[in-house]
Formats: structure tokens, C-alpha cells, sequence
């Protein structure tokens, strides 16, 4: 019950050992919530790996990190998760190092992100661009250019998103398929040869430029998602442990939190019981083995 409160819920230690006082009539000190926490840590420690593997066996993994507090430093919560396993990492450092040590260089899928260096470096087979993200970016050169280009350039964002569901419909012709890829594009590639002008639309076709095989790259397959919606709702736990918790007090409370919280977080994709998860884990038998 103090692994889930904590990590589930999010308790600071002084809300969790009342809440138990409360509801248990135990008197349970930090130290001891401490002493508990160690002990799931040491007991789930091998389960990351079986968790980094399961994700990357998947077609697509999304990826994402945000700024947290550790010790009144800034560190970086990373996320990389697709449907069946989130792995969870808080580093010092928002840089490629951190990939290269946690999810590594041998990633045979599509990575789905926001176009951070880290993520547009990370070695894998694919990459695509988040398009909300991008479809942000053009809303703004549409407010501050009034960019006739970033409006067309966001209609054709839009429009592949509901032609994809079309083209991989049960039936639809394989050939077609590949002309309407091929159409999109070609489109793409008009687009951001054209000339613009604004400053904020100039920039943002540079970086279509840049990374223009990472736009469309969701269309050659029925089940890569075009948003890194799921990255950003699984980082958002960061966010609501600062709300409810404040920063982290050490550096190992936040990489032991990090672990747990990816054991919790696989379980829920999974469609395990959190709680009964963590009673096999106490017991050493919980494994994501197999999926």
C-alpha cells in the first residue's frame, strides 16, 4: 500500500505515513516508508530491462522528456512507451548520452517525438515528427505571418491524417496506397521549396526541410501514430508529482521513483492490478516476460 500511494498517488512521505496512522491505526515513520520503498526498488531493478526490451519490440515507441526538480536542481524526466510498456529515466541531462545509456542505438522501429535533438539522433529504422506539434508551429506562423503557406502546409497535414485510416482499410488497393503516399509527398516537397515570406514561417520551412522524410513516414503503416499524445500523457506524471509532491530530495529518490513508476505504468498497459503487480513484486515473482 506505501509503494502504490507513493507512486500511484503521488504522497509526500509526511501525507503518506498520516494517511496510514489514519486509515490503519499504524504508526509508520519516513524512515520506514524509505525502507519500503528501497526494498521495491531492489526487488523490481531487473524488471527495466525485460520493460526497455518490450518497447522496443514494438513497430513505433514515442518519446518525450520534461523538466523536473531534484535537490532544487533542474534534472529530466524521459519517457519512451508505446502500448504494452513505459520506461521511465530521470537524468541531469536532456542530451543524447541520455539515449545512448537507457534505450540505446539498436532500435529497429519508428520513433515517434517533438523534434528534440536527442530524439531526431536516436538510432532507429523510422522516425516521424509529432503533427501536433508541428500543426502548433503553423498555427503560429499563421497569428504572427499571417502565412497563406503555413495554412495550406497545415491542411495537408490534416488531410493525411484522415487519408490514412483510408488507405489501410480492409481491401483498398496496395498500388493506390503507395500513389497516395507518394502524392502527399510530393506535395510536401512543393511546399517547402516555395518562397515564404516571415521570419517565423522561413524558420519553420527550414526545419520541414531538414527533416522532411519525417513528416509523412505514418502513412506506410496501419499503426504508427501521427502525435506523440501517448509520451506526452505519460510524462504528465512528472508534472503532477511536482503538484502534489513538490521536487525530489535526492538523487536516488528520483531515479528509484522513475523505476517504479515504470513498473506501475507497464502493468496498467498491460492490464494488470496495479495493487495485485505490486504484491508480486514483494513476493519476487512479477515478471513482463512474454509481454
Amino acid at each position: 500500500m506505501i509503494v502504490y500511494l507513493s507512486v500511484v498517488h503521488h504522497l509526500p512521505f509526511d501525507r503518506l505515513t498520516l494517511l496510514v496512522k489514519d486509515l490503519l491505526h499504524i504508526n509508520p515513520s519516513e524512515g520506514t516508508v524509505e525502507t519500503i520503498l528501497s526494498r521495491a526498488e531492489s526487488l523490481g531493478i531487473h524488471l527495466q530491462q525485460e520493460i526497455v526490451s518490450i518497447v522496443k519490440q514494438g513497430s513505433w515507441a514515442g518519446s518525450d522528456e520534461t523538466g523536473i526538480r531534484v535537490k532544487k536542481d533542474t534534472w529530466w524526466q524521459w519517457v519512451w512507451q508505446h502500448s504494452l510498456a513505459t520506461l521511465y529515466v530521470v537524468d541531469p541531462s536532456r542530451g543524447y548520452s541520455v539515449v545512448k545509456e537507457h534505450f540505446g542505438e539498436d532500435y529497429a522501429g519508428t520513433l515517434v517525438h517533438d523534434c528534440w535533438s536527442a530524439q531526431n539522433n536516436t538510432t532507429a529504422a523510422h522516425h516521424q515528427l509529432c503533427h501536433a506539434h508541428l500543426i502548433r508551429d503553423l498555427n503560429f506562423c499563421l497569428d504572427t505571418d499571417k502565412s497563406p503557406w503555413a495554412y495550406v502546409l497545415k491542411e495537408l497535414l490534416l488531410s493525411s491524417e484522415k487519408a490514412r485510416t483510408h488507405i489501410w482499410a480492409d481491401g483498398f488497393d496496395p498500388i493506390i496506397r503507395a500513389a497516395v503516399i507518394n502524392r502527399y509527398n510530393r506535395r510536401l516537397g512543393i511546399l517547402i521549396a516555395q518562397k515564404v515570406a516571415g521570419r517565423e514561417s522561413r524558420r519553420l520551412q527550414k526545419r520541414f526541410k531538414k527533416h522532411q522524410d519525417k513528416i509523412f513516414h505514418f502513412l506506410t503503416q496501419p499503426d504508427i501514430p501521427f502525435h506523440n499524445n501517448g509520451s506526452e500523457r505519460a510524462i504528465r506524471n512528472a508534472k503532477v508529482k511536482k503538484k502534489v509532491s513538490g521536487c525530489f530530495r535526492s538523487e536516488h529518490g528520483a531515479r528509484r521513483h522513475a523505476l517504479l513508476l515504470s513498473i506501475v505504468e507497464t502493468c496498467k498497459k498491460q492490464g494488470r492490478d496495479v495493487f495485485d503487480s505490486l504484491q508480486l513484486l514483494f513476493e519476487g515473482t512479477l515478471s513482463f516476460q512474454g509481454g
